[in-house]
């Protein structure tokens, strides 16, 4: 991330603390495999961002700046933030990560 999240909880800019990997397990149920069981696993890149003032946590995925360019029908169009940069839906009157109103 190129800017600095505003805290949710005090609107402090927060700092980027590190990236890390989260495992997660597929499905509820092992599938044996002898006398081994095997859990479908995949993991997700986030990036770790603490609030200096409150020590709130935030964790964002780590590969924000995904292509927008393809359109298959079901999307919403894409609006840049002024202020923290981010791409969301159009049709929020706040950016959903900074809370920039674009009503003032």
């Amino acid at each position: 991330m190129s800017y600095n999240p505003l805290c949710l909880r005090c609107h402090a800019p927060m700092n980027h603390i590190r990236t890390a990997s989260l495992l997660t397990r597929e499905g509820d149920s092992p599938l044996p495999v002898g006398h081994l069981y095997r859990n479908e696993i995949s993991s997700l890149e986030v990036d770790i961002w603490c609030c200096p003032g409150c020590g709130h946590l935030e964790l964002f995925r780590h590969d924000t700046d995904y292509d927008t360019d393809t359109d298959d029908g079901d999307t919403i169009a894409q609006r840049k933030c002024p202020r923290c940069g981010r791409l969301h839906d159009i049709d929020y009157p706040k950016c959903p990560f900074c809370k920039y109103s674009y009503n003032t």
